[in-house]
């Protein structure tokens, strides 16, 4: 067998660990970005709309498929039929 570089083994060390961290940490996927957590947490209308949304999860899968659907066939379409100017 043959390692590929660069190995995290050669990433030992106090220093290494702590850029590591602040490197993940930092780090938040795509989908997370939009959640307004932090609106939920501090603002007494956010709470309400968040807890009547939870009340919404028996009718949603449904229609969160149907969305994630148009936005999956949007983004292939995007992605597809898109030209974008070549730079100068």
């Amino acid at each position: 067998m043959q390692s590929i570089e660069p190995r995290l083994s050669g990433l030992s060390g106090a220093r290494s660990s702590i850029g590591l961290g602040v490197m993940f940490g930092l780090n938040i996927p795509a989908c997370a970005a939009p959640l307004p957590l932090i609106l939920a947490v501090l603002f007494a209308p956010a709470r309400q709309a968040l807890d009547w949304l939870a009340g919404l999860s028996g009718r949603m899968p449904f229609w969160t498929g149907v969305v994630l659907m148009a936005l999956g066939l949007w983004s292939i379409g995007f992605g597809l039929f898109t030209h974008l100017p070549a730079p100068a």
